[in-house]
């Protein structure tokens, strides 16, 4: 059996592979958010529709743009405070966002969304 001389080629497909894990190791070690996509699995469309609802996404939306705090997410949306905090709280579990406790000079402290996935990959198992 003649032996393969492995080259340069060979290891372009890892380049790609190899560059997202350097991209997610530097978003943990800078705090910043992660770069990849998340994927939520729905057992159907509805159920899909029922975690995500338009509020929420457009909150997603929000937070893709710049990192805010719960108020001005309120502010933006025209929403009720408590009820963007709900829904921040369901995009938190989903692992879309996170909310980072900062301080907020003169006023003690706030609650900045940030977000976490770049892009939302939806699965649906029939």
């Amino acid at each position: 059996m003649k032996k393969k001389a492995i080259t340069a080629k060979d290891f372009k497909v890892m380049d790609g592979r190899f560059g997202k894990g350097v991209a997610v190791a530097r978003a943990l070690d800078t705090g910043e958010p992660m770069p990849h996509a998340v994927r939520i699995t729905a057992s159907s469309p509805e159920q899909f529709f029922t975690t995500m609802t338009p509020k929420r996404m457009a909150l997603f939306r929000l937070t893709r743009k710049c990192a805010q705090s719960i108020a001005e997410l309120a502010v933006a949306s025209r929403r009720d405070r408590s009820a963007v905090a709900r829904d921040v709280s369901q995009l938190e579990g989903l692992g879309l966002v996170r909310v980072v406790d900062q301080p907020n000079p003169g006023h003690g402290r706030k609650k900045v969304v940030e977000p976490v996935a770049r892009h939302i990959e939806v699965v649906t198992e029939f």
